[in-house]
């Protein structure tokens, strides 16, 4: 059986439609029929036509999904796709039309279709789920701009568990067993040339999680620590180079010795990149490899350079990581990396500091 032209498919007769063409001039099922728009009271969704629930007089694509209201219990002015008895804070009631118009308090921007959902809110206000608050709750964090609310499970996929501690474990066994096994081998200052790398990394992650997580206050200091610390690796090796390497005549004579040229590559490249602390190997005999303790005229200018430099990460490094994560340990909540990031950097700020005194006593 052919269908009338308007029904896409039909039953029984030709003009008994089941559904209705969508590009036609009545593209709406109303019963058994196809008409061009739906009567008064009802709504369409999908090309059906379906009975309005009070308090919506006319409807949209669900019967509670109001476009005009029936004033049923008081209920007569429209917000969005509900209906009001008065319009909230923010909002203009028009009694022309039955609506409220504009967007909500401290909304400058809303949802066109429903004004209830803010878009963007004024200034010093956040946005969380299409509202507009003065601070962000419990498990939220604020962005960049300080203008929403962002989930920390959205921002935090996947937590592991003090990465850079466990690191520090294993690079402490390392040295350890060097220890032990090679007689020449000195614990504390080749874990301090181990160390080097990962305080570098540890402090690098923080400053991504923090970037990750916008925490804005957070990023600046760590970031400006971050950066002192890579400036005084190659300030040591110009200070070392300036008090010992060009003029110390011992460790000239030393450092010219063609079993010292790997040697003096590793202090050169790693020592003004990833940690001043690999200069630690003129002395650290590490794990027995073949890496010939330096010789010096004035052993105690190198010593001092050691301390001073030391000093210097204490203050210009140090200090700011572990007093800026104790304050983010108070302020923010546990279960992120970043959380954890803070707990990390505090312990391994500590450990570098504590050794390496204890090192240069």
């Amino acid at each position: 059986m052919r269908c009338d032209p308007s029904c896409l498919t039909c039953f029984g007769r030709a003009d008994n439609c089941k559904s209705c063409q969508l590009a036609s001039k009545r593209p709406y099922l109303f019963g058994s029929s196809c008409i061009e728009e739906c009567p008064l009271s009802y709504g369409a969704n999908s090309g059906v036509c379906h009975k309005c629930e009070s308090p919506c007089k006319s409807c949209g694509i669900g019967p509670t999904v109001c476009e005009s209201c029936d004033g049923m219990n008081g209920l007569s002015l429209n917000l969005g796709p509900t209906c009001v008895g008065s319009c909230p804070s923010g909002f203009i009631t028009n009694l022309a039309t039955g609506d409220c118009e504009g967007c909500g308090a401290g909304c400058v921007n809303c949802d066109k279709i429903d004004q209830r959902i803010c878009l963007k809110c004024e200034s010093k206000l956040k946005l969380l789920k299409g509202v507009c608050i003065s601070d962000c709750p419990k498990g939220y964090l604020a962005n960049f701009d300080a203008t929403e609310c962002i989930s920390k499970a959205q921002k935090d996929v996947k937590v592991v568990y003090f990465p850079w501690l466990a690191l520090t474990i294993i690079v402490f066994s390392l040295s350890y067993v060097g220890g032990k096994t090679k007689p020449k081998h000195l614990i504390v200052p080749n874990f301090l040339v181990m160390m080097g790398v990962v305080e570098n990394l540890s402090l690098l992650t923080q400053i991504i999680m923090t970037y990750k997580f916008g925490t804005w206050r957070f990023i600046g200091p760590v970031l400006v620590a971050w950066i002192f610390y890579l400036i005084g690796n190659p300030v040591f090796t110009f200070v070392f180079n300036w008090k010992i390497g060009d003029v110390d005549p011992v460790f000239i004579k030393w450092q010219n010795l063609p079993e010292n040229s790997v040697t003096k590559k590793i202090l050169l490249i790693c020592g003004s990149t990833l940690s001043w602390k690999f200069h630690k190997l003129l002395y650290s005999h590490f794990w027995g490899f073949n890496i010939k303790q330096a010789a010096f005229k004035e052993p105690t200018v190198f010593r001092s350079t050691q301390k001073w430099f030391l000093i210097y990460n204490c203050i210009a490094t140090y200090s700011i990581v572990i007093f800026l994560n104790f304050y983010g340990l108070y302020d923010m909540d546990w279960g992120t990396q970043l959380y954890i990031s803070f707990i990390e950097n505090v312990i391994i700020c500590l450990i570098m500091a504590i050794l390496g005194g204890w090192e240069q006593r």
